[in-house]
């Protein structure tokens, strides 16, 4: 379970997209049962506010819809409330920085190296990693 940088989301495959959806439900089910997470890749969302998991969600959300992906939006507002949202352009803050756009890509090389994503998919990924930063991945 991992949180990718919110900058990839548009880059990531479906079924990777898939994935952080369901990792922001299973997150959200834990949090309103007020089970702390147990993961150290998402253990760090508890220092922020509420309304900042919500906004990466519905980012997540938002891509899954352009791409008409067929999956239950409403799953995460079961565990959630949609009152507090945070649209600003930088959630998670002292999170998700230059430094862990660089381990999130670093992590998606890996799933490439084992197998887990495709050629087309890992390079759609260092695509989107120099939009974003303007530099190569290699």
């Amino acid at each position: 379970m991992r949180i990718i940088h919110y900058k990839l989301l548009p880059y990531l495959s479906d079924a990777l997209l898939i994935k952080q959806y369901d990792d922001c439900c299973r997150i959200a089910k834990n949090m309103h049962e007020r089970v702390v997470p147990g993961h150290v890749f998402v253990n760090r969302i508890l220092d922020y506010d509420d309304a900042e998991l919500n906004a990466y969600a519905v980012r997540v959300m938002n891509v899954m819809k352009l791409r008409a992906i067929n999956v239950d939006l409403d799953l995460f507002w079961k565990w959630r409330s949609n009152e507090s949202i945070v649209f600003n352009e930088n959630i998670f803050r002292k999170w998700h920085n230059d430094r862990y756009l660089k381990q999130c890509v670093t992590y998606l090389q890996e799933l490439y190296d084992c197998g887990s994503i495709t050629l087309e998919e890992w390079s759609i990924i260092q695509k989107g990693y120099g939009d974003i930063t303007g530099e190569r991945f290699e």
